[in-house]
This record gives C-alpha cells, sequence and structure tokens, in this order.
C-alpha cells in the first residue's frame, strides 16, 4: 500500500510540473509575439522616418531651385529695365487716401479696397497662390520680394523715390502714381504671385524705417535751428525796444543821442547783430551771451542807457559768462568795435553813471 501511495504522489508531482511547464510555455510564446510585434512597429516607424527625410531633401531641393530663379531674374531684369524706358507717368486710376502712421494693415486693406484691379496674373494656369498680405508669404520668399524691390528703387531717379524727411502720408500721390506701377512692369510677377497691397506694405514699411533714421541723426541739427529761430525773435524784438528808446530820446533832445552822427545809430536800428543772444538753462535762466567783436562802449550805450528803465520780470539774467560765435558785421562804425578809446566811450560812461 505503501509504495502505491509513493507512486501516486510521485505522479501528482510530475503531472503539476508538466502543468508548469506548460504555462512557461505560453508565456514565453506570448513574449516573442509581443517582442514580434514590437519589431514591426519599429519597422513602421523607420520606414516613416526614411519618408520624412525624403520629403525634406525634396523641399531643400524646391528652396534651392526657387533662389536659382530669382538669381536668374535679378539678372535679366537688368538688361530688360536698360533696353526699355520705364514710364513714370501718373495713372489717372490712381486716388489717394488717409490713413494714421500706427494702423499699418488696415492702411494695407483700405488701399486693396479702393483699388480693386483684378488680380496681377492669372494664378490658375501659374499654379501659384496669390498673396494678398506681406504677413502671408514665406519667408525666404519674402526676403527675396523685399531685396528685389528695394534694388528697383535705388535705381530709379531721385525725384522717383520717397523723401524721408516727409511723412508717407504727403507723399501718396507718388506712391501710388509712379513707384508701384513702375515695381509692377520690373519684378517678374510669376516669381512673386503678389498683390498691389503687398508692393505697398513693403514700401510703407521702409520709409518708416527710413523716417526714423533721418529723424535720429537730424535731432540735433533741429534743435539748433529751433535755437536760431528763437535767437533770432528774441534779438529782432530788442531792435525794435530800443530803436523806440533812440526815438524817444531824439523827439526829446536827448544830450547823448545828440553826439552821434545818423549813420552811426542806424545799423544798431536796423541789424540784429549787434544785440545779445539769449536763451534759457536747465535752472531756467536767461543767458545773455556776449559778442567778443563788440566794444565796451556799445556794451554800456545798450544796457546802461537803453535799457535802464525797462522793466524785467521775475527770471534771473546771466551775464559775461557766455560767449556767442556771431562774427563782426561788415562796415561796423568803429565805436562798435572793440577797442575803441574815443569821445563817446567817454560820453557813454558819463551819461550811464548820472
Amino acid at each position: 500500500m505503501k509504495k502505491k501511495n509513493v507512486k501516486r504522489k510521485n505522479r501528482r508531482i510530475s503531472e503539476i510540473d508538466e502543468e508548469e511547464n506548460n504555462v512557461k510555455r505560453k508565456d514565453l510564446r506570448k513574449n516573442r509575439r509581443i517582442s514580434d510585434g514590437e519589431d514591426e512597429d519599429n519597422n513602421v516607424k523607420r520606414k516613416d522616418l526614411r519618408k520624412n527625410r525624403r520629403i525634406s531633401e525634396n523641399e531643400k531641393k524646391d528652396n534651392i531651385a526657387k533662389r536659382k530663379n530669382v538669381r536668374k531674374y535679378q539678372q535679366t531684369s537688368d538688361d530688360e529695365s536698360a533696353a526699355k524706358p520705364i514710364n513714370w507717368k501718373k495713372s489717372k486710376d490712381r486716388r489717394m487716401y488717409s490713413e494714421s502712421d500706427n494702423a499699418e494693415e488696415s492702411m494695407g486693406n483700405k488701399y486693396l479696397s479702393r483699388h480693386s484691379d483684378g488680380p496681377l496674373i492669372n494664378t490658375k494656369s501659374v499654379g501659384f497662390k496669390r498673396y494678398k498680405n506681406l504677413d502671408e508669404m514665406d519667408k525666404d520668399l519674402k526676403e527675396a520680394l523685399r531685396r528685389d524691390v528695394f534694388w528697383n528703387i535705388s535705381r530709379m531717379p531721385k525725384e522717383g523715390r520717397l523723401n524721408p524727411s516727409k511723412t508717407f502720408e504727403s507723399q501718396q500721390e507718388l506712391v501710388t502714381g509712379t513707384i508701384i506701377p513702375t515695381i509692377k512692369q520690373l519684378i517678374d510677377l510669376t516669381v512673386y504671385p503678389v498683390n498691389e497691397n503687398v508692393l505697398y506694405q513693403i514700401i510703407y514699411r521702409r520709409h518708416r524705417s527710413q523716417r526714423d533714421t533721418y529723424r535720429i541723426n537730424n535731432k540735433e541739427l533741429e534743435g539748433k535751428k529751433r535755437n536760431q529761430k528763437e535767437n533770432t525773435k528774441i534779438r529782432a524784438s530788442q531792435r525794435l525796444r530800443r530803436t523806440k528808446m533812440i526815438n524817444n530820446l531824439k523827439n526829446n533832445n536827448d544830450h547823448l543821442i545828440g553826439q552821434f552822427n545818423k549813420t552811426e545809430l542806424e545799423p544798431i536800428t536796423k541789424q540784429n547783430c549787434y544785440h545779445s543772444p539769449e536763451e534759457s538753462d536747465e535752472n531756467n535762466n536767461i543767458i545773455v551771451k556776449d559778442l567778443p567783436w563788440r566794444s565796451d562802449t556799445l556794451r554800456k550805450f545798450l544796457r546802461g542807457y537803453l535799457d535802464k528803465d525797462v522793466k524785467r520780470g521775475k527770471r534771473i539774467r546771466v551775464y559775461g559768462d557766455h560767449i556767442a560765435d556771431d562774427k563782426k558785421p561788415v562796415g561796423a562804425p568803429k565805436w562798435t568795435i572793440s577797442g575803441y578809446n574815443g569821445e563817446l566811450k567817454r560820453a557813454v560812461s558819463t551819461a550811464c553813471n548820472e
């Protein structure tokens, strides 16, 4: 009996071992199937990567071909433009319109809506997209068009180009009537399938950049011009005020005025260059500049005698520390020039001390 029980136990153990082995075999088969599936997925991914590489290589070839076409066009456009004259007559169908300097996109849309002359080229036959806005274009194509437009504008005569010292709005008639029609004749519209609005935006942005550069470079010059105008007004007002004073003293038979000849006082009443220029400083003080060629006699006569009773404002006037660059006027009387020691010097100093 004991031997039979041992045999049964051994059989059960062997059967259990076989079942475990069968389970292990099944797991191995499953793992093999999974690895086979992963291999297939990896093969598909490799195929996709190869396709993408081929597509990118084809795109690079297309871009290179486009650049070659642009370069060929730029070479041929030189010969064509040199052979045929440019028509600079303004078209009658162009109309001016106003826009703000900041609303760039709305300005281009207004221009497009008012100048609906139809498509520039037959886009269906060519097979290109016709661009209506500069921002819609591909980067390489946009840069090539900008360079081509700038190059053609630089070859135009000076009167046919925009002036950076003037606003874009004041030169719209030149843009719509001359520059854009000329560029349309010069560029290849099969290479650049663009609307007139695109050319308008390129020209506008270029002028805005040139005008900003012009303002920065001429900021100091404009400040000097403003100061010169202000000085001219101040010196003219001084001359008129002192001329009235001289006339009043003549009518009252003033003793000092009677010692001058008619020709000796006439330049002071007619020319601003005998009177001191003035300007304001950071503290809002009035800086009265001195003229190095002017004599002490003239300086005392103007400030100490004619301006003796003039009412000044609250602003402080600073004398003597600043010198103007004005040159001596031609034909100036001797008593007005530096180094004068004649009779009028004593007479003026005596009258000022009284």
